[in-house]
């Protein structure tokens, strides 16, 4: 009797397990000037840029953070070591100290294949409304804050940002001895200038950590983080970033498994930033305690990372924070509905993380509740400026 022997064809359906798949970084630029003015006239010449511009320093550890990027994303060969753009997208907010950081660390990362290879960043010259937005056409904003700070009037009121900190810290009722002889104007200065290597006056130096915490805790409150977490300000401050952020993830998942939603979709996102947005995304994402803490504002170039693995078919999120300037440690980071002791997140149960803190339509919460708290003339005086949040 003879022996048939059938052989049948079976599609490979071997899936590879720890795939990198897509990543997303947002980064602070690098140490830089105070943004309106020096404690101490001799200080200008250590910043001959001028105010609120990088320093060397700002240049060098940016240049760092690339080389740390390089090693994570092209050494490994998820990114094209030739510096192919269309694996990659870009973006700075519209300031030079985040633009030019965001080309150093893009070409440092490139480096080893050739000197003067240069990433394009996009950046929005008006109309910002990922990485920043106009607080003048934030209505509710304003209504929030006079929940707290009845005497607020308008952002304009305020001649620079470290103004309004100040008109935050007196509403607050946060005084403290150690600035009693000190304007909380200047701390934002005082704090850059000690970054950069300059000494605090004695008085400040001797408590340098609680000068930090106290800074910090106005900075919460002008986002609506830590101490006064309120999701209303975060999502009309980040709304429109945490849904970029997690669409991405979704449709970076969807082109990989089902080569849905593949159209202009890059292995690799990089947004510079300043660090009230790193912090507003850390806590947005529920995960500011485990990663940066109550007491500090993000360093000069931390950076949030956020990786999409293909684990045997498992789509897997990790959230990663560096908090040092130098240090290149990794801090693992558990978004909210997602294990705290588990190193990466199903991504269905990710992005699900943070539907109060998402925008799906641009100013949607910024919108008044009444509207009949504002002047007919308050209204048209903030229409015919735009005036974005932050130093």
């Amino acid at each position: 009797m003879p022996i048939l022997f059938l052989f049948v064809l079976v599609p490979n359906l071997a899936i590879a397990a720890d795939v990198l798949v897509f990543a997303e970084v947002l980064f602070r630029h690098g140490a830089r000037a105070p943004s309106a003015a020096f404690t101490n006239a001799t200080y200008a010449q250590h910043f001959p840029r001028g105010l609120g511009e990088l320093t060397d320093r700002g240049f060098e550890n940016s240049h760092r953070l690339g080389r740390l990027l390089a090693k994570r994303y092209v050494s490994t060969g998820f990114l094209d070591a030739k510096m192919v753009s269309k694996q990659m997208y870009w973006r700075s907010v519209n300031l030079a100290r985040c633009l030019s950081s965001a080309a150093t660390v893009g070409a440092a990362m490139f480096r080893d294949y050739g000197r003067h290879l240069h990433v394009p960043v996009n950046t929005q010259e008006t109309g910002e409304h990922l990485l920043n937005y106009d607080m003048n056409q934030c209505w509710r904003e304003t209504e929030i804050t006079r929940e707290t700070c009845p005497d607020y009037g308008k952002p304009d009121d305020f001649k620079t940002w470290p103004d309004y900190e100040e008109f935050v810290y007196k509403c607050l009722n946060l005084s403290s001895d150690i600035l009693s002889n000190y304007r909380f104007r200047d701390v934002e200065a005082h704090i850059n200038e000690y970054k950069n290597g300059l000494p605090l006056p004695d008085d400040l130096a001797d408590n340098a950590d609680e000068l930090e915490a106290i800074f910090t805790r106005i900075n919460h409150f002008t986002i609506g983080a830590g101490y006064y977490h309120d999701h209303r300000k975060l999502r009309l401050k980040f709304g429109q970033l945490m849904r970029v952020l997690l669409s991405d993830l979704e449709n970076a998942w969807d082109c990989h498994r089902n080569r849905k939603n593949c159209v202009v979709q890059p292995n690799f996102k990089a947004y510079s930033t300043q660090d009230w947005v790193i912090l507003g995304v850390l806590d947005s994402f529920g995960a500011l305690e485990t990663t940066l803490g109550m007491r500090k504002m993000p360093n000069y170039n931390s950076m949030i990372m956020i990786e999409l693995w293909d684990n045997e078919g498992q789509g897997e999120v990790r959230l990663l924070y560096k908090p040092d300037e130098i240090d290149e440690t990794l801090v693992e980071g558990a978004a909210r509905n997602c294990a705290a002791d588990a190193s990466r997140c199903p991504i269905e149960n990710f992005v699900k993380c943070c539907d109060d803190y998402t925008e799906h339509k641009i100013g949607e919460y910024c919108e008044p509740l009444s509207v009949g708290e504002f002047t007919r003339d308050e209204i048209a005086a903030r229409r015919r400026r735009t005036r974005y949040a932050g130093p």
